[in-house]
Formats: structure tokens, sequence, C-alpha cells
């Protein structure tokens, strides 16, 4: 896509957006500070569709969702919200790319809920029962 003012990207849609973004991610590899390299223009693509998905946030009312998940006993929500939003913006712009994303709102909405469910794991130390497990505590499986 060519250099856009930011004023007309208001009207391309969600698609044509992804559609102009590279195909490959930028992978992080676990523990480690990752260095995102995006041009200009993918990142005034990529702030328009963090913008659009900040106003979807507030008509799905996100912000409650996740405050439902914050673990109050280790941090107030309100740092539990700003630390989920900010792995949310971080995959925004590492992950979100051509052809795997279709529906850009959908995901950003997928990505901040494992996001603030992995960020609740961290604090609390739990973690989903492994695949077998017993399901009624006290019992056990051959």
């Amino acid at each position: 896509m060519e250099s856009a003012p930011i004023w007309s990207l208001t009207n391309f849609t969600d698609v044509e957006l992804i559609d102009s973004l590279p195909a490959e991610k930028i992978y992080k590899p676990r523990g480690k500070c990752v260095q995102i390299d995006r041009t200009p223009e993918e990142r005034i693509v990529i702030n328009e569709l963090w913008r659009r998905y900040q106003i979807h946030r507030i008509h799905i009312q996100a912000a409650e969702r996740i405050a439902f998940l914050c673990p109050t006993q280790y941090m107030t929500v309100q740092v539990f919200q700003a630390k989920v939003l900010k792995n949310t913006w971080n995959a925004f712009r590492r992950l979100l790319v051509r052809g795997e994303v279709k529906n850009c709102l959908a995901w950003g909405t997928v990505k901040e809920n494992s996001n603030a469910i992995d960020l609740r794991r961290k604090l609390t130390g739990v973690r989903p029962p492994r695949p077998g497990a017993a399901l009624i505590i006290g019992t056990c499986l051959p």
C-alpha cells in the first residue's frame, strides 16, 4: 500500500487494511525482548486497526470481562487491565499479519482474553488441569 495520509485510512475496511500488512509474523523468544521492525506505513495501518479495536472494546464491554478475571489479592483491577491491554497492543504490533487474520476485531478480542487468562495464571500459579486428569476431586484414573 502506498504512503497514504492518516485521515484517509478511515475509508478502508479492516480487510483492506490487513491485506496491506506483510504475511510474516515477528516471533518473540520466550522471556526475551524483541525488536519490532515495521515500516512507517505498516505502523500507521496497525495504529488505525488498534484505534478501531479500542472502539470495539467499548461496545463489547471488554473491560468488565477482563476485570472479572483479575486476581484482586495480587494486584488492582486497573493495573491488571493496563497490563493486559499492553500485552494485547504488543500482540497487535507483532502478530497481526495478512492471510491469517480475517476479522481484526474478533482476533483482538481473543488475544485480549488469552492475555488476561495467561496473566492470571502467572500471578496465581494455577495451571489448567492436564488432559486425562480426574475431574472429581479425590478420584484417580487408572
